[in-house]
């Protein structure tokens, strides 16, 4: 089986006619730009939540970065055979169409690392905060104690009494 026929049983899933997989794949990378680019606008928005300490809207926008993310996911399934055969299925085209799928892959590339930049900075500060938390939760208790043992407790009542009779 030739390198031609291997990519071709590759893609079963995309457009027969050869001549339409570029604009397909084109139509595809272009589409997941534009997730990425929502991606980087949520990802904004969670370091301003994080900055702000408001858990109920950062969980809000988690949960619409994890729908942005399956619908990447699910282009990225998409687009597999072709990454697998990359190279050979550039080779074949013409230069400016070539020369477009190599900007949207860049671009794509350039807006991840910018999402995944800020997203560790963003794991970094929740875990400091984690850490600050934990400091304060251990000061507290420490604080209990000593106030249980210096006059904590209340008052005893008296076991014995003097009366008159």
């Amino acid at each position: 089986m030739t390198a031609d026929q291997n990519f071709d049983t590759a893609i079963a899933g995309l457009p027969a006619d050869r001549a339409s997989r570029p604009s397909w794949v084109a139509s595809a990378l272009v589409r997941q730009l534009d997730l990425y680019r929502r991606l980087e606008v949520l990802s904004r928005q969670q370091s301003d939540l994080i900055e702000d300490g408001d858990t109920d809207r950062l969980l809000a926008v988690l949960g619409e970065r994890q729908v942005v993310v399956d619908q990447i996911a699910a282009i990225g399934s998409a687009l597999e055979p072709i990454r697998q055969h990359w190279e050979g299925f550039l080779g074949g085209l013409p230069g400016a169409t070539r020369e477009q799928l190599r900007e949207l892959v860049d671009s794509l590339a350039e807006l991840a690392g910018v999402v995944a930049g800020r997203d560790e900075a963003d794991r970094r500060r929740l875990e400091e905060r984690r850490s600050e938390v934990g400091r304060e939760l251990a000061s507290v208790a420490r604080g209990r104690s000593a106030v249980l043992a210096y006059g904590g407790r209340a008052a005893a009542s008296p076991q014995f009494q003097d009366r008159e009779v």
